[in-house]
C-alpha cells in the first residue's frame, strides 16, 4: 500500500525556507532521519519511507511517503504522525540539528559543482529574488537555524486538522480507522 501524508508548506521565497529544509531532513530527508530509522531500520515496517517538500512562488507542500504492507499501513501511519507530533512538542537536540545542517551544507556544496545545478539555481534566484543569492549567504542562513525555529515551524505547519492522508491499495480496517489517526 502507498501511504502519503501531506501538510501545508512554505513558498520558495519564505524566509523560513532554510528551517523548512532542515525540518524535512530531520524528519525523513535522509537515511539518518527519524522516519527512516524508526520505520525502516528499527521496526522493519517499510523499505521506502521519506519526507519531501515542494515549494513554489506562492505556496508550498510538505509530504511523507511510505510503501508498506496493507496490514501494517495503519500502524505505520500512526507512527509517522507520532514522529511529526514529537517535532511539535520537543525541541530538536543540538547534535541532531547539527547533523542536518552539515548534511544540507554538503548537498549544497556538491550541487554547486554541477554546471546544470548552477544554471538552475541562477535562474531560480533571478525569477524569485531578482538577484543572485550567494552560496555563502545560503549556508550562513542554514547554520543560523535553531531548535526553537524548528519547533515553531513544526507547530505552524503540522496541524492535523489541515493534513491529508492518501492511501492507494487495499485498506485493512476501514477508512474510519485511518481518519481517526489525524484527530
Amino acid at each position: 500500500m502507498h501511504v502519503c501524508l501531506n501538510a501545508k508548506g512554505l513558498s520558495i521565497t519564505d524566509p523560513r525556507r532554510y528551517t523548512f529544509s532542515l525540518l524535512n531532513t530531520i524528519l525523513g530527508g535522509n537515511m539518518s532521519s527519524r522516519l527512516f530509522q524508526e520505520v525502516r531500520e528499527k521496526r522493519g515496517l517499510a523499505y521506502s519511507v521519506y519526507s519531501f517538500i515542494s515549494s513554489h512562488g506562492d505556496t508550498g507542500m510538505f509530504g511523507v511517503y511510505v510503501g508498506v504492507a496493507p496490514n501494517r499501513a495503519l500502524e505505520t501511519s500512526r507512527l509517522v504522525l507520532d514522529e511529526i507530533n514529537k517535532l511539535r512538542k520537543e525541541r530538536v537536540e543540538t547534535l541532531e540539528l547539527k547533523g542536518a545542517i552539515e548534511y544540507t551544507k554538503g548537498g549544497l556544496m556538491l550541487a554547486s559543482e554541477s554546471i546544470d545545478n548552477q544554471m538552475v539555481r541562477s535562474a531560480q534566484n533571478e525569477i524569485h529574488f531578482g538577484y543572485e543569492v550567494p552560496l555563502q549567504e545560503i549556508i550562513a542562513k542554514v547554520e543560523a537555524v535553531t531548535p526553537d525555529d524548528i519547533l515553531e515551524l513544526a507547530n505552524e505547519l503540522f496541524d492535523s486538522r489541515q493534513m491529508a492522508l492518501t492511501l492507494l491499495g487495499p485498506v485493512d480496517g476501514g477508512k474510519e480507522a485511518f481518519e481517526a489517526t489525524l484527530n
